[in-house]
């Protein structure tokens, strides 16, 4: 004679379910997500003759995105609002041959911004005309 147990069989489900669904593998994943670079700051301060222009060379170890901002252009101590040639691209023997340029005036937000590989890279800064004497100019670099 058979003997029916309430909710024996709701239980055997149950068990059968979940053992198929763990079929013994975990769901957990053991390799972690990569962390961002950490972004690093470079500047150089180089003083410009009228119509001329300077470069800086820095290099981005791994792929990522560049910040480029123009700090400051003066004259003998005092700001001066002129715009110059901003421009970022690959060195080329003792130069710097840009592949983005912009007009920029000084400022705190960058003017340039973009993606690039690990390589090595440049900044050039020119007067493309319009300064009277030489000036001094800063610019920032972040990286990764």
């Amino acid at each position: 004679m058979r003997r029916h147990v309430p909710g024996i069989r709701a239980l055997l489900v149950a068990c059968l379910v979940t053992a198929a669904a763990c079929n013994g593998k975990s769901s957990s994943s053991s390799t972690a997500p990569t962390p961002a670079p950490a972004t690093q700051t470079e500047s150089f301060t180089a003083t410009i003759a009228a119509g001329g222009s300077t470069f800086y060379s820095f290099t981005v170890p791994v792929n990522g995105i560049i910040s480029i901002t123009l700090t400051s252009v003066q004259q003998g101590g005092a700001d001066v609002g002129d715009a110059l040639a901003l421009g970022v691209g690959v060195p080329q023997g003792t130069g710097c041959n840009p592949s983005v340029q912009v007009s920029a005036t000084a400022g705190v937000s960058p003017q340039i911004s973009s993606t690039v590989a690990a390589g090595i890279y440049c900044v050039q800064v020119a007067d493309p005309g319009t300064l009277p004497a030489p000036t001094t100019v800063g610019v920032s670099i972040a990286h990764p």
